[in-house]
This record gives C-alpha cells, sequence and structure tokens, in this order.
C-alpha cells in the first residue's frame, strides 16, 4: 500500500510537469519483479540438497532472527513454482529476477556432482516462464552460499573466487540456451561488510575487505569466461547489478543494442552490479567531502574496480585505509592490493553507467525490477517485512497468495506503459469487486 500511495503521489505531481507523452514509458521498456532462493524455496532439505549458511544460522541462532523464523517452508516455491509463474503472467511481467541455490544444484559445492533433482526444478522454472512469454534473469549468488564453503572463510578466502567461477561455468552450461539475463551478486556490499559479522565472521578488520576483493575477481572470472565462451553462442549478457537508494531500486544498468531473436527483444551487451538500496547525502555544504569519501567507501570500493576509466581502488579509499591501519599499528594496509593484471582483469573498459531520466537527460534506461514478486523470508526480519506485490498466508499450507493493490497497480503500468494514476483509478472505480484486474493465487 505504501508503494501504490507514493506512485501515486509521484505520479500526480507529475502531471503539470510533463507532457502527457512522458508518462507513458517508451514501448522498449521493460518491467520485471524478483525473487531469491532461500527468501521463498523452502525444501531445504529435499533430494540432496545440502545445507547453506542461512540454513545453518537460522537453525543454530534462531534468536537472531525477529520473529524466530526460517526458511525451511518460506513460499514453499520449490513446489509451487507454477503458482510464481501465474503471478508473473497476471501482472504481465517481461522478465522474472530469480536467483539459484548454489546447494540446491552443487550439493558438495564444488562442480563434482550436479544434482538431478535441482536441475530439473530450475528447467521447469526456466521453460514455464519462456511458455508464457516472460524472460528469466538469473541471479547466481543472492546469499545463498554452501555452508562448507563459509567453514573455508567463505569470501574471506580467496580461493572462493574460482569455486564461484566454476558453479558459474555450471549454471551457463545447463542453462545458457535459454537465459539470456545473468546477474553475478546481489548487493556485495550487504555480503561483505554485514552478513559476514551476521553469519558468524567476526573479525572486522581484514575480512570484509578480503572479501571485497574475492567478489570483485569472482565476478570477473565469471564475466570473462560468458562473454568468451557462451554469449558468442547464446547472445546473452552477464550483469553485476546495483540498486540506488529509493529512486532506482533493483534497476539493471546495462549497455548495448537490441536484438530480435525467436520474437523476443534481447539486449547484446556488457557488465553491470545489485548494490545497496540506501545512499547517503550531505547535511550541509561542510559534510560534502565527508559524506563523498561515504559514498566512495560502500559503492566505490565495487564500483570504481569495474567501471571507471582506471581501475582499481577509489584513491580515496585507499589513502582514508592507509591512515587508518597506520594508526591502528598495521605494518601496511588492511586493504589488501590489486596487481596492475588484477585491475585490468577487473576493469569492464568502454562502459557507460546509465542512471539519468530517460526524457530529462535521454539516457536509456531500459528496465525496472520490482522487489518483491511476493512476502517472503526477509533475512533477520523474517516474516514481519512485507514488501510483496502478494500477500502470502504464512498460516495456510497452501501458501495462498493475494494480489495486493500494488500488484493491480504495478500491472495496469506494465499493460499501459503508463504511470497515470488518474486513469488507473478510474479503471479501478468501474471494475466490478467480483471481478478483480488479478486474482488470488490459491
Amino acid at each position: 500500500m505504501l508503494v501504490v500511495s507514493y506512485v501515486l503521489c509521484f505520479s500526480s505531481f507529475l502531471h503539470p510537469l510533463l507532457a502527457n507523452k512522458e508518462l507513458h514509458f517508451p514501448r522498449w521498456f521493460k518491467f520485471g519483479a524478483a525473487t531469491s532462493s532461500y527468501q521463498i524455496e523452502g525444501s531445504w532439505n529435499v533430494s540432496d540438497k545440502t545445507p547453506s549458511i542461512w540454513d545453518h544460522y537460522t537453525h543454530t541462532q534462531p534468536h537472531r532472527i525477529k520473529d524466530h523464523s526460517n526458511g525451511d517452508v518460506a513460499c514453499d516455491s520449490y513446489n509451487q513454482y507454477e503458482k510464481d509463474i501465474e503471478m508473473a503472467e497476471q501482472l504481465g511481467l517481461d522478465f522474472y529476477r530469480f536467483s539459484i541455490s548454489w546447494p540446491r544444484l552443487l550439493p558438495e559445492g564444488y562442480r563434482t556432482r550436479i544434482s538431478s533433482d535441482g536441475r530439473q526444478y530450475y528447467d521447469n522454472l526456466i521453460n514455464g516462464l519462456l511458455d508464457r512469454g516472460i524472460e528469466p534473469m538469473v541471479t547466481l549468488y543472492h546469499s545463498d552460499m554452501p555452508k562448507i564453503f563459509q567453514d573455508l572463510g567463505g569470501w574471506a578466502n580467496p580461493e572462493m573466487a574460482q569455486w564461484f567461477a566454476d558453479y558459474a561455468d555450471v549454471v551457463f552450461s545447463l542453462f545458457g540456451d535459454r537465459v539470456k539475463l545473468w546477474i553475478t551478486f546481489n548487493e556485495p556490499l550487504v555480503a561483505c561488510d554485514s552478513s559476514l559479522q551476521t553469519l558468524g565472521v567476526v573479525e572486522p578488520f581484514l575480512a570484509p575487505y578480503l572479501c571485497t576483493k574475492t567478489v570483485l575477481m569472482a565476478h570477473a572470472k565469471a564475466y570473462h569466461n560468458y562473454k568468451d565462451n557462451y554469449k558468442p553462442m547464446y547472445q546473452g549478457i552477464s550483469l553485476f547489478t546495483r540498486s540506488f537508494a529509493s529512486l532506482l531500486i533493483g534497476l539493471c544498468l546495462i549497455r548495448g543494442k537490441y536484438l530480435q531473436k525467436d520474437k523476443r527483444r534481447l539486449l547484446a551487451g556488457k557488465v553491470s552490479i545489485a548494490h545497496v538500496a540506501f545512499y547517503f547525502g550531505a547535511e550541509t555544504q561542510d559534510d560534502a567531502e565527508l559524506a563523498e569519501l561515504y559514498r566512495q567507501y560502500n559503492f566505490g570500493r565495487f564500483m570504481h574496480p569495474i567501471y571507471s576509466k582506471s581501475g582499481g581502488w577509489p584513491a580515496t579509499v585507499v589513502e582514508l585505509m592507509k591512515n587508518i591501519s597506520s594508526v591502528e599499528g598495521f605494518p601496511r594496509s588492511r586493504l589488501p592490493p590489486l596487481t596492475k593484471h588484477e585491475v585490468e582483469f577487473i576493469r569492464v573498459k568502454k562502459y557507460a553507467l546509465i542512471l539519468l531520466c530517460i526524457y530529462e537527460d535521454g539516457a536509456r534506461i531500459h528496465g525496472y525490477t520490482y522487489w518483491s514478486l511476493m512476502d517472503n523470508f526477509e533475512w533477520l526480519y523474517g516474516y514481519t517485512s512485507k514488501f510483496g506485490l502478494y500477500d502470502v498466508d504464512f498460516s495456510d499450507e497452501g501458501r495462498k497468495r493475494t494480489p495486493r493493490l500494488s500488484a493491480q497497480y504495478y500491472s495496469y503500468v506494465i499493460k499501459s506503459r503508463s504511470i497515470d494514476s488518474n486513469k488507473w483509478k478510474s479503471q479501478m472505480e468501474d471494475t466490478n469487486d467480483n471481478k478483480k484486474p488479478i486474482d488470488d493465487v490459491a
């Protein structure tokens, strides 16, 4: 309801400022919604799936979760994925973003054994989406690490970069013939700074920075592998997505050309990252320099090595960490150095970051992803936080899904390609309660 209220107020505010045509999205603009494996799938120990870090954490430290819950069942999407596809179709989504559970697909973590049941589940989901004309967008890592790797240090262990690259290669080889949109990591800052502490790596001095470097190297390995070996065959793209505050949450930014293939518009481009959904601004002009340093420390740590012309760490962060480490008595900076080879390996050349408004500045913002398709297990908040377009009744064994008003509005925006709220309100008023635009998914 808050989302709808915000959109209604925002679109009403736009009416006097924009020409009527500018209340409409371009025909090529894509709308989607997102979820992640641990938050919706459930079936935590079904078949040969092994525990993830969140399975272990919620089972051993339930008091850390606000309502003492876990993702053992969640939305039961492992068994009820067809309902998820039905919801995506009802909304009229152009694409559906979901993540793959690493320990479900590779029970041993390594590429030594592929789970036939895990593969079948994702095959069914991908094929079901394509049958309904919905493009699958796959996130490779959304906080669902095999527990055995956390026991080896997780992302603080440099070997994780190669283990992730091996896992990514398996996923590309299994699903790359049908999936054209790939995301390597969701919110790496959270994975390195928040989740490390949440999941038991309490060493605050080196672990976050070792994690940052390892994640960047893992992303680069997966990206180069896809670009060299899979993109020539499948014409897909690999993304390192980011979210920008309350303005562009979940927006995947990509550079490329539109290709016509199988009557679907695909993007052939390069790489982008899903970062974090908050932004820091200066309260006064005197705070501007400090605010910029904080942005570089949080966002630049992951963005600068990939997208800047020079590559490598932001210079201000290098200087900051050098000084702090010296004061603390460390013989060298806690921020691990990047070699010249690593800088070039991570950096994406000639990449245009698209951030400005479509009509104001002529930028090509290609799409919008709503988080989330339905209520789910929201990490430390359990089931107390609800962001879904669909309400999920977690007391119901069948996990009944009911569309919120936000789902009705989002469906209108997608199908009309318009944010003209006056027309939508008129349409809703003319709609009989027994003939809702979107029905429950029982």
